[in-house]
């Protein structure tokens, strides 16, 4: 099982380079995924910005997981999920909390693979300055689920799972009221897309740079995905 301090750790496409840390130096005191939050809001206002008319469905292929968390902030806009969880999970890196990229797949097309493939980039982070689902404040860091790709109200809430739980994937529930209430599989969570694992436990490196990748694993593993009843679901 990886340890909290692997997830400070970087991988390909979240390294602190000079534009993370100009803009990770700025945030201070103990509650600084608040402002990695407000930092996620800006950033899709400037996209709203830039795009009055939405991304180009071309420009979102050409730059799908291509560009490093360095660079998406550099440049002052998000395509999608993967970029904003990138952003997210290297800011927080950065002022010491650990975080996992987590990659879904919702189940309705596990079922029925057909047309393009329809999944979720998360984060997990280890905090002890975000609510517990009963709204309770919590006494020590825990591991909580947060959905970085948000439009509008940031608030989201996780069950708890412990460090003991994390590695068999517990059925867990994230509640966000933006996104239509879809169930999302998880696949795989590492340090990002380029560096992933099945699982806390495996040894097994993935990597889904491209979207062949991606549809070749979700292939070869999708039965298993539906039947494991201990898979842990982010709706």
């Amino acid at each position: 099982m990886r340890d909290n301090a692997f997830y400070l750790g970087e991988g390909e496409f979240t390294k602190q380079d000079e534009s993370v840390r100009k803009v990770s130096s700025q945030m201070k005191g103990k509650y600084v995924d608040s402002q990695i939050a407000d930092f996620m809001k800006y950033l899709q206002r400037k996209t709203r910005e830039k795009f009055p008319n939405g991304i180009r469905e071309e420009q979102k292929i050409e730059l799908w997981r291509k560009r490093s968390a360095g660079e998406i902030i550099h440049d002052e806009f998000v395509t999608g999920c993967t970029d904003s969880a990138l952003v997210y999970i290297t800011l927080s890196r950065a002022k010491g909390i650990p975080a996992i990229y987590v990659e879904t797949i919702e189940e309705g097309y596990l079922r029925n693979p057909i047309g393009p493939v329809r999944g979720h980039v998360f984060a997990d982070i280890y905090t002890d300055t975000i609510l517990r689902s009963d709204f309770s404040v919590p006494e020590k860091p825990y591991w909580v689920s947060v959905n970085p790709h948000r439009d509008h109200n940031w608030t989201t809430f996780s069950d708890t799972i412990s460090d003991t739980n994390r590695s068999k994937k517990v059925r867990r529930y994230s509640k966000y009221s933006e996104m239509p209430e879809l169930k999302n599989l998880e696949i795989a969570r590492g340090l990002d897309f380029s560096q992933l694992y099945p699982d806390e436990e495996s040894d097994e490196k993935i990597e889904f740079r491209t979207l062949e990748q991606l549809i070749s694993f979700i292939k070869k593993n999708r039965e298993n995905f539906l039947i494991a009843k201990n898979k842990r679901i982010c709706i």
